[in-house]
């Protein structure tokens, strides 16, 4: 951006606009890339599209013409314009035959002040302007290889089709769980490519190398992406009514629109190659290597859920969700399991934003911002503040919001390797000093928060009948969401005070950890520790007992469905020497729980350890807690925390992370404040 400022600036393009106008783009001569800026009101603008692109290399910048002047775009930005007036194989897609937004040339992107404002108002409104467009055009870039690039897009095609019709066709004859298998096309596609591969078959190579430089584009990995790409297709094609059939035009609507090269693709057709390449790639077929792409498959998951999820808000479905909207509609047929679309959790949509790719820091929380209109309202894009303010910012906003709690501390990422590695790449003082009590969102999060919310499976419609054979639900039913657990008893409410850096709490020191052990399998030496924290705990627990907590601490007391739930299912869990046990040896009932155990096990365990306290209490507490920090309880957290006092002269403290303490998660702590065993004090976190 900064070369493309220094070239821009000089000229004198842009004339203010006011709140709820825009800025579009119309082509005087397409033959040129000539064009003129037109102001438009939002809420009532003409047919125009937007581009989502990354901006490529700011330093490779080439000319167009803009209000008949001399204007430098980045090189991918040109790319995408030159192929644009090209067109595309077919001649069905032709952006620039409309208005169209840009956000590099509708938006002024000087450092002025008046220009930092703007940018600021603009992006607040991003989700709207491209909510507002009739089209979105995801410049996925150039390709290598043409022929390839052509193939893959015939492919995909095909793929979408063929998906299409097989839905039509099972869906007239009301054969739900024929429409569900749609895994069955899918395996049946990758068998017969597979074969052709196998076969040294060029064309299918050549389709397959296609659509894996197509997956390897950096748009998938892009924060704005998850804002931009993810805009529901207009066509409300689905009621929430069980008994409703799914609906489906004879001609969908397509608002997305992938540009990759001469070609053009879908959401259904780059899902449906995805699927089948997936099945490809485990079938082991030689050469089909060129399909893995970890980074990639990261990425387009996490697309595809917000995409999901952005439909069921809309009670809509669009063609990209065909696929898993219809194996999910018909599980909650089967199951019952109906669930209303809440609104999105702010803090699980910013961590979805931390793996994804963007130049300025805060763009990880103004781009996700986008899809939480909770926290839109309670923000500002504010590209005047720095970094870390930001990120203060959205904390002091999730706090002020109804029902706010301290979810936010389970989101803070202490592990020493990251911190390093994050201060060699951006060594400056504001990282360097980053709060310990603050999530960052430039590091990833490599291990889930404790749990804060239980899903129960309903049992009864709202209306207190009982689901019969599940078919029964309405509008009012859906899973109840209740809290796990209530370490700070009758202080729910947060009482937090941020001064700059520093964030003030009351709460009560409850202990000092004593010991700690990497939750791992058991070597000699674990059992040996082990061995030695039985004794110091046997004024309270018996031998069985000891073993029996240090399975319920293993796990945090909870348990998890295989690979089905976000959230808990149930409380009092514990794992057991079952999950060690040989597969061989267990009855098929057997061989379910152990799966449960390993993944509710295996879902807690990362960067986790187990502790003990100076009281002879057992915990679960992040990997980074040593002999002598603090468990502490802190007004409106569910869960403890461990605090580490920095040694200074001032009484403050460093945040370490989440902790789980058998005994002492059910509001325990009313009755040893109670018994003045503990007091309340103010704890000063920096």
């Amino acid at each position: 951006m900064e070369s493309q400022q220094r070239f821009n600036v000089e000229q004198d393009f842009y004339s203010p606009i006011q709140p709820g106008e825009i800025r579009v783009l119309k082509a005087v001569s397409i033959k040129d890339l000539s064009f003129e800026l037109q102001v438009v009101p939002l809420d009532k603008p003409p047919k125009y599209g937007a581009l989502s692109y990354v901006w490529g290399d700011s330093t490779l910048c080439r000319q167009i013409l803009l209000q008949g002047k001399p204007f430098w775009v980045t090189g991918n930005l040109f790319i995408a314009l030159d192929r644009f007036r090209r067109g595309f194989d077919g001649n069905s897609v032709a952006p620039l035959k409309k208005p169209i937004w840009i956000d590099a040339l509708c938006i002024n992107q000087s450092d002025s002040e008046p220009a930092t404002a703007e940018r600021g108002a603009q992006v607040q409104r991003m989700a709207e302007i491209y909510h507002s467009a009739e089209m979105v055009y995801a410049w996925l870039g150039q390709p290598s290889d043409e022929r390839c690039t052509r193939l893959a897009a015939a492919k995909m095609a095909e793929f979408e089709r063929l998906f299409t019709r097989y839905v039509a066709l099972r869906k007239k004859s009301k054969d739900w769980e024929a429409v569900s298998q749609t895994s069955n096309l899918f395996q049946d596609l990758a068998n017969a490519d597979a074969k052709k591969w196998t076969g040294q078959d060029e064309s299918t190579i050549q389709a397959w190398q296609g659509v894996a430089q197509l997956w390897k584009s950096q748009w998938f990995r892009r924060a704005w992406t998850q804002q931009e790409g993810t805009v529901p297709e207009v066509d409300n094609l689905l009621t929430r009514r069980y008994e409703t059939i799914l609906r489906i035009p004879k001609k969908m609507v397509v608002k997305t629109h992938l540009l990759f090269g001469n070609a053009h693709t879908t959401w259904t057709a780059i899902t449906a190659a995805w699927q089948v390449g997936g099945l490809i790639l485990n079938a082991d077929v030689p050469g089909s290597e060129l399909l893995k792409d970890p980074d990639s498959d990261i990425a387009f998951q996490r697309l595809f859920e917000i995409r999901f999820g952005r439909a069921l808000r809309l009670k809509a479905v669009d063609r990209f969700d065909l696929l898993e909207t219809i194996n999910r509609w018909y599980m909650l047929r089967k199951k019952s399991l109906f669930t209303e679309a809440a609104p999105m959790d702010p803090l699980e949509t910013l961590n979805k934003f931390r793996l994804a790719e963007c130049r300025d820091a805060r763009d990880k929380v103004f781009a996700a911002m986008g899809l939480l209109p909770s926290l839109r309202a309670r923000m500002q894009v504010d590209y005047k503040r720095s970094t870390l303010d930001t990120y203060i910012c959205v904390v002091s906003s999730l706090l002020a919001a109804p029902g706010a709690s301290l979810d936010f501390l389970g989101y803070v990422n202490r592990t020493p390797s990251l911190l390093a590695a994050l201060k060699q790449r951006r060594p400056d003082t504001e990282w360097e000093n980053f709060p310990s009590w603050l999530p960052n969102w430039c590091l990833p999060l490599k291990f889930p928060p404790l749990p804060k919310d239980l899903h129960v499976e309903i049992t009864k419609t709202s209306d207190g009948h009982p689901l019969k054979d599940k078919t029964n639900a309405t509008k009012g039913d859906t899973r109840t969401r209740t809290p796990v657990y209530n370490a700070c008893g009758r202080q729910r409410s947060p009482d937090i005070v941020i001064q700059g850096r520093l964030l003030r709490s009351s709460g009560q020191n409850l202990d000092t950890v004593s010991g700690v052990m990497w939750l791992d399998t058991l070597t000699e030496e674990s059992s040996k520790v082990l061995a030695r924290w039985q004794i110091s705990t046997d004024r309270y627990l018996d031998d069985k007992e000891f073993y029996q907590v240090r399975y319920h601490v293993s796990c945090a007391d909870v348990k998890y469905k295989t690979g089905m739930e976000v959230s808990p299912v149930d409380r009092g869990y514990a794992i057991g020497p079952l999950i060690w046990a040989d597969k061989a040896t267990l009855t098929e009932e057997q061989l379910v729980e152990q799966s449960i155990m390993t993944y509710t096990y295996n879902t807690l365990r990362r960067y986790r350890a187990l502790c003990i306290t100076a009281r002879g209490r057992l915990g679960l507490v992040f990997a980074s807690t040593v002999v002598g920090d603090s468990i502490v309880a802190l007004a409106g957290g569910q869960v403890l925390y461990v605090l580490r006092h920095t040694g200074t002269a001032e009484e403050r403290d460093e945040y370490i992370g989440e902790a789980y303490v058998h005994g002492l998660m059910d509001g325990e702590v009313d009755g040893l404040v109670e018994r003045g065993e503990v007091s309340t004090q103010t704890f000063v976190i920096q």
